[in-house]
């Protein structure tokens, strides 16, 4: 009895799993629009150009004045842009997909920069950001499989394969 109250008053644990529902459909395409998407995608690129144009800028400023510590400051400055860069996208890509999509995206990235140089933290490092790596990459399959977003490999540049 006091469940059928709790239902009537509308109380959303009275009414169980949303999955339940006979007229529940799962998720179809982006979370985001596709303005939104080409917006950030867009200034991404932008932010990444910009970057690098101004590590490229003092690293070729220290060959001419013949400053040893301007080219790598230049190049690191480059490189860490471009980590950064790629960081929000990943994260942005995530959130397109789904909710918390935006922790996978991160996942994914850290998973490649400790499985990249990870051995020069523990030889174990470098496996666990393989698998890490993986797993994120995995997940976005799933995420994008459950959206209904397309998915393909070695497509063209006019859209996915016939």
């Amino acid at each position: 009895m006091a469940q059928r109250k709790a239902h009537q008053r509308g109380n959303p644990a009275a009414r169980g799993p949303a999955s339940n529902k006979p007229g529940k459909r799962r998720p179809q395409g982006y979370r985001l629009s596709e303005r939104t998407i080409q917006r950030w995608t867009r200034g991404l690129i932008y932010a990444m150009l910009i970057g690098f144009a101004i590590g490229g800028v003092i690293a070729l400023v220290g060959v001419i004045i013949n400053n040893n510590d301007l080219p790598p400051l230049g190049l690191g400055l480059a490189v860490l842009w471009a980590l950064v860069i790629l960081l929000i996208a990943a994260f942005m890509g995530g959130q397109a997909l789904g909710r918390f999509g935006g922790i996978l995206g991160l996942a994914l990235i850290a998973g490649i920069v400790f499985g990249l140089t990870g051995d020069l933290i523990a030889p174990w490092v470098h496996w666990a950001g393989l698998a890490v790596a993986v797993l994120a990459g995995i997940g976005f399959f799933i995420m994008g499989i459950w959206r209904r977003v397309p998915i393909w490999f070695g497509g063209s540049n006019d859209g996915p394969p016939r």
